[in-house]
C-alpha cells in the first residue's frame, strides 16, 4: 500500500509519458493510467489529496500551453483527458466518502478548475469535451451551490461561443 502514497509521482510519470513522441510510450501510459484510477478507486486508504490536486492542475495548464507535438500529435488531448479522468477519480472517492474533507471544489484552484472546464467545453476534440461534461455532471451531483456554479459556467460559455 505504500504505492498509494507514491500515486503523485506516479500522476507526474504518468502525464510525463504521455508527452512522449514515441507511440508505444504513450499507449502504455494510457494503459497504466486506467489501471491505476480503477485501483485508487478501491482503495481504502487515505491519498495525498493536496498533492494529486496541485499535479492535475499543473498538467492542465501544461496541457493548455503547449506546443503542437511532433510526432503523435494529440498529446495535450491525451494529458487534459487524463487530468479530467483523475479529477473524476478524486470526485467520486470523496462522494463515496460522505464527508466534505478534500474536497476539490472547496480548494482556492476551484474557480480555476471551473474556467479550465468551462473552455475545454469549446475544444476542438471531442475526447476532451465528454471528459469535461463528465466533470461537470459529477460537480452538479454534488450540491445546489455547485449546480449553480456549473448553469453560469455553461451560460457564460454559451454567451461567448453564440454558434
Amino acid at each position: 500500500r505504500e504505492w498509494v502514497q507514491d500515486s503523485v509521482c506516479l500522476l507526474q510519470t504518468l502525464l510525463e509519458c504521455l508527452t512522449s513522441p514515441y507511440v508505444e510510450i504513450c499507449r502504455m501510459a494510457a494503459d497504466l493510467n486506467s489501471r491505476l484510477l480503477d485501483l485508487l478507486s478501491h482503495v481504502q486508504q487515505h491519498l495525498p489529496f493536496e498533492q494529486i490536486v496541485s499535479q492535475l492542475f499543473h498538467g492542465l495548464q501544461s496541457a493548455t500551453n503547449a506546443p503542437k507535438p511532433i510526432g503523435k500529435g494529440e498529446t495535450s488531448v491525451d494529458v487534459t483527458v487524463v487530468c479530467l479522468q483523475w479529477f473524476c477519480m478524486l470526485l467520486d472517492r470523496q462522494q463515496d466518502s460522505g464527508t466534505n474533507q478534500n474536497d476539490i471544489l472547496g480548494t482556492p484552484q476551484s474557480d480555476q478548475l471551473m474556467y479550465m472546464l468551462q473552455q475545454s467545453l469549446a475544444h476542438d476534440n471531442d475526447e476532451v469535451v465528454a471528459a469535461s461534461l463528465n466533470m461537470l455532471a459529477k460537480i452538479m451531483n454534488r450540491c445546489q451551490e455547485h449546480y449553480l456554479k456549473v448553469v453560469v459556467s455553461l451560460l457564460n460559455l454559451f454567451e461567448s461561443h453564440p454558434e
